[in-house]
């Protein structure tokens, strides 16, 4: 009974001491702690390694991401104005561990392969791929060589690839010049073009240069270029021409002591003596040459002569008056170089075929009948003959092969002479070297 009244006494004071004890203040809410900003766990197979930073990121423990903007701390915000509006898009999930993307940025889409360039593996290969971006005009030109089996080594079968394409289309040399440079796998070739095949003179031809339309044209420079000269200053507007047809055509002036060349990008005419040791002495032998020319065809011709009849007179003298210069077959080493010219003809009496070709030539150009030394095979040996221009029509003549007098090989046509089977020429040049302009 006396247990029971003692535990009814303390139910009733810890009722009295509920009631009287006051209502306790609200806690303000309390910053997190590192605990709950930072993870501790570690990171999972996928996330980034830590060593990927600056040295101090390395060497300081991690911390949590900076906001965006710089500035003071804020205090955080509940949870619910944290939210990003409805129109915006959500945070990204962490990339790694205690770490989140900035929310404006987006994933960046890989960058797209450059196109995959040509991989020859011949030296062949190289010389189609030049070939066509010649025929392009293309100014550079990229090759993967990685599968390349070289033969003389990367640079001499890299040269000798442009080599081959002037040797197997020749009609490709206003390409005149590449240069290539090599980077581990990859071979960057620039290609040079002759100005007349781009668009070099759309704003007009240089100040000093002669236009050459024709190769008509370039003899016509030629002939100005006989007083010592040493140069002329070009410019080609006809894309038409083949360089190889303008180096032959400027071979056909001189009279064999000065000899024309063009230059590298076909822009100027180079002069340099022939058999002579200086320009000013192959000027003088031309002189020479031109003089006895000159008199000799004014005792073989008259006024009241055609054309036709003035070539007869001056081959009819060539074919009796000189002697073929037989030491070129028995001791060529004996042989002057004046018997390549028309000064050994005309002075001397004697020459082989060159000399004979050139005194025909030189002859008629007092006469006023347009001709030309022409280069070719007689048999199996190189020769020279001579094509004029009589009344608008093209003859063949060989005063070599008629010397002592004949007149066999006297103003054949061209079927003629191709039907004989002896003489094998180009034709079709000596044909394109006499016309006109359109």
């Amino acid at each position: 009974m006396y247990q029971k009244f003692a535990m009814l006494a303390v139910v009733l004071l810890l009722l009295t001491a509920c009631q009287a004890k006051p209502k306790p203040a609200e806690l303000a809410p309390v910053p997190p702690g590192p605990e709950e900003t930072v993870s501790q766990e570690k990171p999972e197979a996928n996330t980034p390694p830590t060593d990927i930073g600056t040295p101090e990121q390395e060497t300081l423990p991690m911390e949590p991401l900076e906001p965006a903007e710089t500035g003071p701390a804020e205090k955080p915000k509940p949870e619910e104005e944290k939210q990003p509006p409805a129109a915006e898009k959500p945070e990204q999930p962490a990339a790694g561990a205690g770490e989140q993307p900035p929310a404006t940025e987006t994933p960046k889409e890989p960058a797209q392969k450059p196109d995959s360039l040509p991989m020859p593996t011949t030296q062949q290969e190289i010389t189609d791929i030049l070939r066509e971006a010649i025929l392009q005009k293309q100014e550079t030109v990229q090759l993967d060589i990685s599968q390349m089996t070289w033969v003389y080594g990367a640079d001499l079968d890299l040269q000798n690839a442009y080599f081959d394409v002037l040797n197997q289309w020749p009609e490709l040399k206003y390409a005149y010049d590449v240069q290539f440079s090599q980077t581990d796998q990859k071979v960057d070739y620039t290609i040079f073009y002759m100005p007349y095949q781009t668009d070099a003179y759309a704003q007009g031809i240089p100040e000093g240069a002669v236009e050459i339309r024709t190769l008509k044209d370039i003899l016509t420079v030629t002939d100005s270029l006989l007083d010592g000269t040493s140069s002329q200053s070009i410019a080609i507007t006809n894309a038409d021409l083949q360089v190889d047809d303008l180096q032959r055509a400027l071979l056909h002036g001189g009279y064999g002591f000065i000899v024309c060349t063009l230059n590298g990008d076909g822009t100027e005419i180079l002069v340099a003596p022939g058999i002579e040791k200086t320009l000013e002495d192959s000027a003088a032998a031309v002189e020479t040459t031109r003089q006895m020319a000159e008199d000799l065809v004014a005792e073989l011709v008259t006024p009241d002569m055609t054309d036709r009849q003035k070539v007869e007179a001056v081959y009819q003298w060539i074919t009796d008056n000189v002697e073929y210069d037989w030491r070129y077959y028995q001791a060529p080493e004996t042989m002057p170089k004046i018997s390549t010219t028309a000064l050994g003809a005309l002075r001397d009496h004697v020459a082989i075929c060159g000399g004979y070709s050139w005194a025909l030539k030189t002859m008629l150009d007092v006469c006023g009948v347009e001709s030309y030394p022409v280069s070719g095979v007689l048999g199996s040996e190189y020769h020279a003959w001579n094509y004029v221009i009589l009344d608008g029509k093209g003859y063949y003549c060989d005063p070599t092969s008629d010397r002592g007098g004949g007149q066999y090989w006297f103003l054949r046509t061209k079927e003629k002479l191709q039907s004989e089977g002896r003489h094998t020429w180009d034709a079709d040049f000596y044909e394109c070297l006499t016309a006109d302009a359109d």
